[in-house]
Protein backbone atom coordinates (compact mmCIF):
# COMPACT_ATOMS: atom_id res chain seq x y z
CA UNK A 1 0.00 0.00 0.00
CA UNK A 2 0.80 3.18 -1.13
CA UNK A 3 -0.12 7.34 -0.43
CA UNK A 4 1.06 10.58 -1.27
CA UNK A 5 3.57 9.40 -4.08
CA UNK A 6 2.29 12.42 -5.94
CA UNK A 7 0.21 15.68 -4.22
CA UNK A 8 -3.24 15.22 -5.59
CA UNK A 9 -3.54 11.88 -4.06
CA UNK A 10 -3.97 13.21 -1.21
CA UNK A 11 -6.84 15.85 -0.90
CA UNK A 12 -8.20 17.85 1.88
CA UNK A 13 -10.81 20.20 1.88
CA UNK A 14 -10.97 22.38 5.31
CA UNK A 15 -14.95 21.99 6.93
CA UNK A 16 -15.24 25.41 8.72
CA UNK A 17 -18.53 27.48 9.69
CA UNK A 18 -17.75 31.14 7.99
CA UNK A 19 -20.08 33.79 8.54
CA UNK A 20 -19.57 36.78 5.72
CA UNK A 21 -20.34 40.21 6.19
CA UNK A 22 -19.16 43.60 6.73
CA UNK A 23 -16.62 43.73 8.77
CA UNK A 24 -12.35 44.86 9.10
CA UNK A 25 -11.46 40.75 8.28
CA UNK A 26 -11.08 39.48 4.59
CA UNK A 27 -12.17 35.80 4.12
CA UNK A 28 -9.95 33.98 1.58
CA UNK A 29 -10.11 30.42 0.60
CA UNK A 30 -6.45 29.21 0.30
CA UNK A 31 -5.85 26.31 -2.09
CA UNK A 32 -2.31 25.05 -1.88
CA UNK A 33 -0.56 21.97 -3.70
CA UNK A 34 3.01 20.38 -1.94
CA UNK A 35 3.17 23.69 0.13
CA UNK A 36 2.89 24.04 4.33
CA UNK A 37 0.70 26.14 5.61
CA UNK A 38 2.74 27.91 8.42
CA UNK A 39 5.33 28.79 4.86
CA UNK A 40 2.58 30.11 3.52
CA UNK A 41 1.44 31.94 6.50
CA UNK A 42 4.43 33.35 7.32
CA UNK A 43 5.31 34.81 3.58
CA UNK A 44 2.26 36.85 3.95
CA UNK A 45 3.59 37.98 6.98
CA UNK A 46 6.53 38.95 5.71
CA UNK A 47 4.52 40.86 2.97
CA UNK A 48 2.46 42.79 6.03
CA UNK A 49 -0.51 40.80 6.29
CA UNK A 50 -2.29 40.05 9.70
CA UNK A 51 -3.22 36.59 8.85
CA UNK A 52 -5.48 34.01 10.80
CA UNK A 53 -6.28 30.46 9.78
CA UNK A 54 -7.53 27.92 11.53
CA UNK A 55 -5.40 24.54 11.14
CA UNK A 56 -2.81 22.90 9.77
CA UNK A 57 -2.48 20.93 6.20
CA UNK A 58 -0.36 18.14 5.29
CA UNK A 59 2.29 19.52 2.72
CA UNK A 60 2.60 16.86 0.46
CA UNK A 61 -1.02 17.01 -0.94
CA UNK A 62 -3.67 19.45 -2.10
CA UNK A 63 -5.21 21.30 0.47
CA UNK A 64 -8.31 23.89 0.76
CA UNK A 65 -8.56 25.81 4.02
CA UNK A 66 -9.68 29.35 5.46
CA UNK A 67 -7.67 32.52 6.14
CA UNK A 68 -8.58 35.42 7.47
CA UNK A 69 -6.23 39.16 6.40
CA UNK A 70 -7.13 42.14 8.97
CA UNK A 71 -8.19 45.23 6.53
CA UNK A 72 -6.02 44.73 3.40
CA UNK A 73 -6.72 42.59 0.05
CA UNK A 74 -4.23 40.54 -1.39
CA UNK A 75 -2.59 41.38 -5.13
CA UNK A 76 -0.16 39.42 -5.69
CA UNK A 77 0.47 35.78 -6.26
CA UNK A 78 2.15 32.47 -4.74
CA UNK A 79 3.49 29.35 -6.23
CA UNK A 80 1.63 26.68 -6.02
CA UNK A 81 -1.01 28.84 -3.92
CA UNK A 82 -4.33 29.88 -4.85
CA UNK A 83 -6.37 32.52 -3.24
CA UNK A 84 -9.73 32.82 -4.05
CA UNK A 85 -11.80 36.05 -1.90
CA UNK A 86 -15.03 34.76 -0.15
CA UNK A 87 -15.92 38.24 1.25
CA UNK A 88 -14.89 40.17 4.66
CA UNK A 89 -16.56 39.84 8.51
CA UNK A 90 -16.35 41.18 12.02
CA UNK A 91 -13.81 37.85 13.46
CA UNK A 92 -10.88 36.71 12.58
CA UNK A 93 -10.02 33.21 11.76
CA UNK A 94 -8.53 31.49 14.89
CA UNK A 95 -6.61 27.78 15.57
CA UNK A 96 -8.97 25.30 16.44
CA UNK A 97 -12.16 27.17 14.79
CA UNK A 98 -12.69 24.29 11.99
CA UNK A 99 -15.25 21.80 12.63
CA UNK A 100 -13.32 18.82 10.71
CA UNK A 101 -12.15 17.63 6.95
CA UNK A 102 -12.36 16.06 4.05
CA UNK A 103 -10.35 13.87 2.57
CA UNK A 104 -10.29 12.68 -0.58
CA UNK A 105 -7.30 9.69 -0.57
CA UNK A 106 -6.13 7.93 -3.29
CA UNK A 107 -4.43 4.86 -1.87
CA UNK A 108 -1.71 3.07 -4.34
CA UNK A 109 -0.12 -0.13 -4.88
CA UNK A 110 -2.80 -2.23 -4.37
CA UNK A 111 -3.69 -6.43 -4.83
CA UNK A 112 -7.58 -6.06 -4.17
CA UNK A 113 -9.89 -3.76 -2.87
CA UNK A 114 -9.95 -2.51 0.36
CA UNK A 115 -13.23 -3.06 2.65
CA UNK A 116 -15.17 0.39 3.47
CA UNK A 117 -14.29 1.61 7.47
CA UNK A 118 -17.12 3.38 10.19
CA UNK A 119 -14.70 3.89 13.11
CA UNK A 120 -11.46 3.01 14.38
CA UNK A 121 -9.35 3.51 17.09
CA UNK A 122 -8.72 7.29 17.44
CA UNK A 123 -4.57 7.17 17.56
CA UNK A 124 -2.63 10.00 17.34
CA UNK A 125 -1.26 9.90 13.44
CA UNK A 126 2.20 9.87 12.41
CA UNK A 127 2.84 13.70 11.88
CA UNK A 128 2.51 14.23 15.17
CA UNK A 129 5.65 11.89 16.27
CA UNK A 130 8.05 13.04 13.10
CA UNK A 131 11.73 13.90 13.77
CA UNK A 132 12.68 13.63 17.47
CA UNK A 133 8.69 15.09 19.15
CA UNK A 134 8.93 12.60 21.60
CA UNK A 135 12.19 12.09 22.91
CA UNK A 136 12.13 16.17 23.07
CA UNK A 137 8.80 16.55 24.62
CA UNK A 138 10.18 13.42 27.40
CA UNK A 139 13.28 15.59 28.46
CA UNK A 140 11.29 18.70 28.57
CA UNK A 141 8.83 16.75 31.58
CA UNK A 142 11.91 15.16 32.58
CA UNK A 143 13.63 18.35 33.11
CA UNK A 144 16.27 17.54 31.12
CA UNK A 145 16.83 20.79 29.62
CA UNK A 146 20.66 20.10 28.75
CA UNK A 147 19.67 17.26 26.21
CA UNK A 148 16.52 19.77 24.97
CA UNK A 149 19.13 22.20 24.04
CA UNK A 150 21.63 19.62 22.57
CA UNK A 151 19.01 17.97 20.97
CA UNK A 152 17.92 21.48 19.22
CA UNK A 153 21.43 21.99 18.66
CA UNK A 154 20.30 25.67 20.77
CA UNK A 155 23.03 28.18 21.51
CA UNK A 156 23.50 27.98 25.23
CA UNK A 157 25.16 31.22 27.26
CA UNK A 158 26.33 29.71 31.26
CA UNK A 159 24.80 27.15 30.76
CA UNK A 160 20.99 28.95 30.94
CA UNK A 161 19.48 25.90 29.30
CA UNK A 162 16.17 27.72 30.30
CA UNK A 163 16.49 30.88 28.55
CA UNK A 164 18.03 29.14 25.69
CA UNK A 165 14.95 27.04 25.35
CA UNK A 166 12.74 30.62 25.57
CA UNK A 167 14.53 32.01 22.92
CA UNK A 168 13.65 29.13 20.61
CA UNK A 169 10.05 29.77 21.54
CA UNK A 170 7.44 28.60 24.57
CA UNK A 171 4.85 27.25 21.76
CA UNK A 172 7.29 24.95 19.34
CA UNK A 173 8.28 23.20 22.71
CA UNK A 174 4.80 22.88 23.74
CA UNK A 175 4.34 21.19 21.16
CA UNK A 176 6.90 18.44 21.83
CA UNK A 177 4.92 18.28 25.02
CA UNK A 178 2.05 17.22 23.51
CA UNK A 179 3.84 14.76 21.32
CA UNK A 180 4.70 12.62 24.20
CA UNK A 181 1.41 13.09 25.53
CA UNK A 182 0.10 12.14 22.38
CA UNK A 183 2.45 8.73 22.56
CA UNK A 184 1.65 8.15 26.05
CA UNK A 185 -2.07 7.95 25.21
CA UNK A 186 -1.20 5.79 21.69
CA UNK A 187 0.51 3.42 23.87
CA UNK A 188 -2.14 3.27 26.97
CA UNK A 189 -5.24 2.84 24.35
CA UNK A 190 -3.81 -0.37 23.07
CA UNK A 191 -5.15 -1.99 25.77
CA UNK A 192 -7.87 -0.88 27.40
CA UNK A 193 -11.94 -1.41 26.54
CA UNK A 194 -12.84 0.39 23.01
CA UNK A 195 -15.60 2.89 24.20
CA UNK A 196 -15.93 6.22 26.18
CA UNK A 197 -13.33 8.19 26.55
CA UNK A 198 -8.89 8.18 27.51
CA UNK A 199 -7.13 11.17 29.78
CA UNK A 200 -4.31 12.63 28.05
CA UNK A 201 -2.35 12.99 30.63
CA UNK A 202 -1.52 15.86 32.51
CA UNK A 203 -1.06 17.12 36.27
CA UNK A 204 -4.42 16.52 36.94
CA UNK A 205 -4.90 13.08 35.72
CA UNK A 206 -6.08 10.23 37.96
CA UNK A 207 -6.39 7.37 35.58
CA UNK A 208 -5.70 4.03 36.49
CA UNK A 209 -4.84 2.75 33.20
CA UNK A 210 -1.85 4.87 32.98
CA UNK A 211 -0.50 2.85 36.00
CA UNK A 212 1.89 0.89 33.85
CA UNK A 213 3.20 2.87 31.75
CA UNK A 214 3.84 5.77 34.43
CA UNK A 215 5.99 2.71 36.15
CA UNK A 216 7.96 2.51 32.41
CA UNK A 217 8.60 5.79 32.04
CA UNK A 218 9.35 6.51 35.24
CA UNK A 219 6.36 9.14 35.72
CA UNK A 220 4.28 11.32 38.10
CA UNK A 221 1.87 13.49 37.11
CA UNK A 222 3.81 16.37 39.27
CA UNK A 223 5.95 15.73 36.45
CA UNK A 224 3.95 17.92 34.02
CA UNK A 225 4.23 20.84 36.64
CA UNK A 226 7.32 22.28 34.70
CA UNK A 227 7.96 25.66 37.32
CA UNK A 228 10.95 26.83 35.22
CA UNK A 229 8.84 27.64 32.22
CA UNK A 230 4.84 27.31 33.63
CA UNK A 231 3.77 27.77 30.11
CA UNK A 232 5.02 24.51 29.58
CA UNK A 233 2.51 22.57 31.64
CA UNK A 234 -0.10 21.04 31.04
CA UNK A 235 -3.24 19.87 33.12
CA UNK A 236 -4.10 17.28 30.95
CA UNK A 237 -7.72 16.71 29.00
CA UNK A 238 -9.87 13.83 27.23
CA UNK A 239 -9.97 12.08 23.88
CA UNK A 240 -12.81 9.93 22.53
CA UNK A 241 -11.39 6.23 22.06
CA UNK A 242 -13.24 5.45 18.57
CA UNK A 243 -13.29 7.98 15.98
CA UNK A 244 -16.39 8.09 13.69
CA UNK A 245 -15.59 7.99 10.08
CA UNK A 246 -18.36 9.59 8.20
CA UNK A 247 -19.72 8.92 4.82
CA UNK A 248 -16.83 6.49 3.57
CA UNK A 249 -17.65 5.23 -0.05
CA UNK A 250 -15.02 4.51 -2.55
CA UNK A 251 -15.07 6.65 -5.51
CA UNK A 252 -12.76 4.94 -8.21
CA UNK A 253 -10.77 1.32 -7.97
CA UNK A 254 -9.04 0.68 -11.21
CA UNK A 255 -5.16 -0.14 -12.25
CA UNK A 256 -2.50 2.02 -10.92
CA UNK A 257 -1.05 3.83 -13.63
CA UNK A 258 1.91 4.91 -11.01
CA UNK A 259 2.56 1.16 -9.96
CA UNK A 260 2.24 -1.51 -13.13
CA UNK A 261 0.03 -4.25 -12.25
CA UNK A 262 -1.33 -2.80 -9.25
CA UNK A 263 -4.88 -1.75 -8.57
CA UNK A 264 -5.49 1.81 -7.29
CA UNK A 265 -8.65 2.94 -4.80
CA UNK A 266 -9.84 6.74 -4.12
CA UNK A 267 -11.92 7.22 -1.04
CA UNK A 268 -13.50 10.10 0.35
CA UNK A 269 -14.70 10.50 4.33
CA UNK A 270 -15.16 13.05 6.75
CA UNK A 271 -13.50 13.29 10.11
CA UNK A 272 -13.91 15.50 13.13
CA UNK A 273 -10.94 17.92 13.69
CA UNK A 274 -8.09 16.50 15.92
CA UNK A 275 -8.53 12.79 14.14
CA UNK A 276 -5.83 11.64 11.54
CA UNK A 277 -6.83 10.75 7.55
CA UNK A 278 -3.35 8.57 8.09
CA UNK A 279 -5.02 6.06 10.53
CA UNK A 280 -8.11 5.53 8.49
CA UNK A 281 -5.93 4.34 6.05
CA UNK A 282 -3.80 1.94 7.99
CA UNK A 283 -7.12 0.64 9.49
CA UNK A 284 -8.14 -0.09 6.21
CA UNK A 285 -5.03 -2.25 4.88
CA UNK A 286 -5.41 -4.30 8.68
CA UNK A 287 -8.91 -5.07 7.91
Amino acid sequence: MKIKQIPEDFIVNEVLKLQVSNGDYNYYLLKKTNRNTLDVVKHLKNKGFKVGYAGLKDKNAVTTQYISVFRKRISFQMENVELKYLGSGRNQIFVGQLEGNEFIITIRDLDERLNDVKEVINYFGEQRFSWQNVELGRSIVKRDFKDVCKRLELEVQRNDYVNAMRAFGVKKLKFFVHAYQSYLWNEVVKGVEKKGKLSIFGFLTKDERYSEILKKEKLDRKDFIIKQIPELSSEGSEREILMHVKGFKTLEFSDDELNKGKKKQVVKFYLPKGCYATVVVESLLNN
